[in-house]
């Protein structure tokens, strides 16, 4: 028996996997939509939720925090590109040509917006790489890592 291809309503193409009836574009155009039609309400029953449990609503965001920073270190390598150091708690994102400050401010104000950014982004690979925070200060600080000698060291 042969899996017939549904009809999507909205732009009438034919998918083969379809959720909510619709193809997986419409499907994102249609929630985009939602989202801006109802947004105060959304954000009144999350705001609603906060209220009720506040510890339970921080922990939910640490943890979803978490789960997405370690996804985007684990998309640029995993290790810091000098020490090899693995720890998750000591890995950062670090920029190659020192304009992280400026990058940031431009693309999202603070760390998890940052990441959710990068996430978006599909991950851009140029000027980006990982660092544990120690070799990323000393480069910040001095202009090279005490892992490598300066002269051997080279940014960017």
């Amino acid at each position: 028996m042969k899996s017939k291809k549904k009809v999507c309503p909205r732009c009438g193409k034919k998918a083969s996997k379809m959720q909510s009836g619709y193809c997986l574009p419409c499907r994102k155009e249609y929630f985009k939509d939602y989202y801006r039609r109802n947004k105060a309400s959304i954000c009144e029953k999350v705001e609603a939720r906060r209220k009720a449990d506040p510890a339970k609503h921080l922990a939910s965001r640490r943890s979803k925090n978490r789960k997405l920073r370690i996804s985007v270190i684990e998309a640029y390598g995993g290790k810091c590109e000098c020490c090899a150091e693995t720890n998750i708690e000591f890995l950062a994102i670090d920029h190659i040509n020192g304009n992280g400050r400026k990058h940031r401010l431009e693309v999202a104000n603070i760390g998890s917006a940052f990441y959710a950014w990068l996430k978006r982004n599909k991950y851009p690979k140029t000027g980006l790489r990982v660092l544990c925070h120690n070799c990323n200060q000393s480069l910040g600080l001095y202009g090279y890592c005490p892992h490598q000698s300066p002269s051997q060291f080279v940014c960017g």
